[in-house]
């Protein structure tokens, strides 16, 4: 009963709830972060939406093992990646992008960049094999975890 409510905890962070009005850098932080992925769509084989994600990572864990844990996959089973080469696709115009790409290549330089002055020790976990669940995360302030998630589909 507990992991299902962890994994709620998780699921559910879209609609995030502040979490203290003590903690007002953080709530401001996460409503910044829900403005600049408003409309942003990851793309893969799939069109999928990025939404913001917070949570406190328990004092005995790490990232790695939290998602691994929260999503049913086994510890080490989730693939680290560097930020770089995340947005590096994501970011880079091409000359045949239309206004659409156009814009959506700067909105994801613009949330790279948003992350990168919020947050430290950022990187890109991947946690599955065909539909992999991505999340770009990085510590806000000690064990609260900020930033995004979305999925791609990989076959």
């Amino acid at each position: 009963m507990a992991k299902r409510a962890k994994k709620n905890h998780l699921e559910n962070q879209g609609s995030y709830k502040p979490i203290a009005a003590k903690n007002f850098e953080l709530n401001s932080f996460i409503k910044d972060l829900r403005e600049k992925v408003a409309d942003l769509i990851y793309i893969s084989e799939t069109d999928a939406p990025i939404e913001p994600v917070f949570f406190v990572l328990p004092d005995d864990n790490s990232i790695e093992n939290f998602l691994a844990n929260e999503s049913g996959s086994a510890i080490g089973s989730v693939d680290i990646r560097n930020v770089e080469t995340f947005f590096g696709r994501l970011t880079s115009e091409k000359e045949w992008f239309r206004e659409e790409e156009s814009k959506r290549a700067k909105q994801f330089a613009e949330l790279q960049k948003f992350l990168e002055q919020n947050l430290y020790k950022i990187r890109v976990y991947r946690v599955g094999k065909v539909k992999i669940d991505i999340y770009v995360l990085g510590v806000f302030t000690d064990s609260e975890i900020c930033g995004i998630k979305t999925f791609a589909v990989e076959t």
